[in-house]
């Protein structure tokens, strides 16, 4: 009899440590995750003006070189620009090369016809409402997806239409003294802002 009891106490105790080995053994196989959403940011780098030409697509003679200035204000890696133009004229374009970088971590594509576009003074708003600027974009940001740490430029064109001779501010080539009618005031101080809008790229 007591052998038997202590048959019966030794299979309870193996028992016993069994359980307890197994859910020892469970437990190391127990793991902590954590996920992180991505990051999704591009920003402006650098900008600079190319160039300034002086008549594109006008039929006007009168003038040979740009006397138009123009200029640019953005923050380093913000997702937007204003560009400037003063003392412009029909058929003046000015020219700038935007380097953004994808400071974020994952891929972008850029699409132009998502950009904003917008004046930010009344002659600015009368102009682009008028159809009397144009503004394209173009380069290898537009053209490629901007993989996360890569910086890639693109060119912006900012020009004044050239069938608006109505309202110019011009300078005489010989006497270099500006000649202007009554609007000459609504062609100085153009000032846009631009913002580039972008999306995560997602390969087919």
């Amino acid at each position: 009899m007591k052998q038997k009891k202590y048959l019966a106490g030794a299979l309870a105790l193996s028992i016993m440590m069994m359980g307890s080995g197994y859910a020892a053994w469970t437990q190391n196989f127990t793991v902590s995750t954590m996920v992180e959403t991505g990051k999704l940011h591009l920003g402006i780098e650098t900008i600079k003006v190319q160039k300034v030409e002086a008549q594109v697509g006008s039929s006007i003679s009168y003038m040979d070189q740009s006397y138009a200035t123009a200029n640019s204000q953005f923050e380093k890696g913000a997702e937007g620009v204003t560009l400037m133009l003063d003392a412009a004229y029909p058929g003046v374009r000015a020219i700038y090369e935007v380097e953004v970088l994808n400071d974020g971590t994952l891929p972008i594509k850029m699409n132009a016809s998502d950009f904003k576009f917008k004046g930010l003074n009344e002659i600015s708003r009368e102009l682009d409402n008028r159809d009397k600027i144009n503004i394209t974009y173009s380069g290898e940001a537009l053209e490629n997806v901007i993989m996360p740490g890569e910086t890639k430029k693109m060119v912006v064109k900012l020009q004044v239409e050239s069938n608006m001779e109505n309202t110019v501010t011009y300078f005489d080539d010989e006497t270099k003294k500006q000649h202007d009618n009554d609007s000459t005031e609504n062609l100085t101080g153009l000032k846009y802002e631009i913002n580039f809008n972008f999306e995560q790229n997602i390969g087919k």
